[in-house]
């Protein structure tokens, strides 16, 4: 065993402890799954494997309508998608925070719409795994998450 896979063993079952007496067990679970997911991305970095970084775009994608399009020459892709709005300072109060507004692509309505252009890029897919499949992703263990 390497010098790095015993400090990554010593990481996780740090996690696990803290975890275990957490008064906020999942605020943990999300903090150390990212934490898990940084040392893997340092992991494959210092192997020279391809790892995945998440980008700050600075605008989510609209979760009730994403309707993204992707366009892609050989050299760059442009992802266009429905952006998502800021939050909003007075909430509607019969919200249950569990639902979305879905949006017909026939609709009128103006939506605002944000567009990321990647260079240099040799191959492209849109979409990706569900959870259920995200950790048998062959970048899921150099940090690949939703």
């Amino acid at each position: 065993m390497s010098r790095q896979d015993s400090w990554w063993d010593d990481a996780k079952r740090a996690a696990r402890r803290r975890f275990d007496a957490s008064d906020d067990p999942i605020a943990d679970a999300v903090a150390a799954d990212a934490s898990a997911a940084a040392a893997d991305r340092r992991r494959a970095d210092a192997a020279g494997s391809t790892w995945a970084e998440p980008i700050d775009l600075g605008v989510s994608i609209d979760p009730g309508a994403p309707l993204p399009h992707l366009v892609a020459d050989g050299l760059r892709a442009v992802l266009v998608f429905h952006a998502g709005l800021p939050a909003d300072p007075d909430p509607d109060p019969d919200w249950d925070g569990m639902t979305v507004t879905v949006v017909d692509p026939k609709e009128p309505t103006v939506r605002r719409l944000s567009w990321v252009v990647f260079a240099g890029v040799a191959h492209v897919a849109l979409g990706g795994p569900n959870d259920e499949a995200l950790s048998g992703h062959p970048l899921f263990d150099a940090g690949l998450r939703h």
